[in-house]
């Protein structure tokens, strides 16, 4: 019964673990903007580099694990008798117009995305300070964290939906986003929906690639997908500074 509503509820799963990066933002765009305001932008890098040095990097080093069997362990749910997954054959995946519709799909919202980059710089030329302009990446992270499980969810029921509803929060978020003059609610609002969007990038992506192509080659299809994302990311983090 387990395992049958844990397959059955995939998305939610890997939305609701993703979304641990979202709270990390909430938490250190917030820090971030208290340290450079009182302490300065340098001794704010120095601050942050020594928490990755010294709490997350031993932490990855002793929990991170590549696969359940490195810790003598089963996927949750496998049976000794797990060994085929339904799905589709890399070699017929990657040659299908559904395919090239999904790296399409990877690319411009990460292209959107990585508006997210700028938005800080945004927020303080508009008018407001490094402590707003925090605040407002923070809301956009929580955009994220709740985008994340939600969309998972959503995509359970309908990836349609889950299509819907990260494109569209994504879009209505930016048109606040561009109305920000108007007040900080607004503004904090627009960051907020706009982190529905980001939350696309790692959940959506994912979920319509498996949702597609089933389980049974999804690493090696994800992984040329990926190949987008990256490109976008590279590509575009410089090309919105133009």
């Amino acid at each position: 019964m387990i395992n049958r509503w844990f397959n059955v509820n995939i998305g939610f799963f890997i939305g609701l673990c993703s979304a641990a990066s979202g709270i990390g933002g909430i938490i250190f765009n917030a820090l971030g903007g208290y340290l450079i305001t009182n302490y300065g932008l340098r001794n704010t890098y120095l601050i942050f580099g020594g928490i990755v040095l010294l709490i997350v990097t031993p932490l990855l080093a002793l929990l991170l694990r590549n696969y359940p069997a490195d810790n003598g362990k089963k996927a949750f749910g496998e049976k000794p008798n797990d060994t085929i997954q339904a799905g589709v054959d890399y070699a017929f995946a990657i040659k299908s117009p559904v395919f090239y519709a999904l790296l399409s799909f990877a690319f411009l919202m990460i292209s959107v995305s990585t508006i997210n980059l700028f938005l800080p710089a945004y927020v303080v030329n508009i008018g407001y300070s490094v402590e707003q302009s925090a605040f407002v990446a923070s809301a956009i992270m929580l955009g994220v964290t709740i985008g994340k499980v939600a969309l998972g969810w959503i995509n359970d029921q309908n990836s349609r939906y889950g299509i819907i509803a990260s494109v569209g929060f994504g879009m209505i978020g930016f048109v606040l986003l561009l109305l920000g003059k108007s007040g900080i609610v607004v503004l904090t609002a627009g960051g907020f929906l706009f982190g529905w969007a980001y939350a696309d990038v790692t959940v959506e992506t994912a979920l319509l690639v498996r949702t597609f192509f089933g389980g049974k080659d999804y690493a090696k299809i994800f992984s040329n997908i990926s190949i987008a994302l990256a490109a976008g990311g590279t590509l575009m983090a410089g090309g919105w500074d133009i």
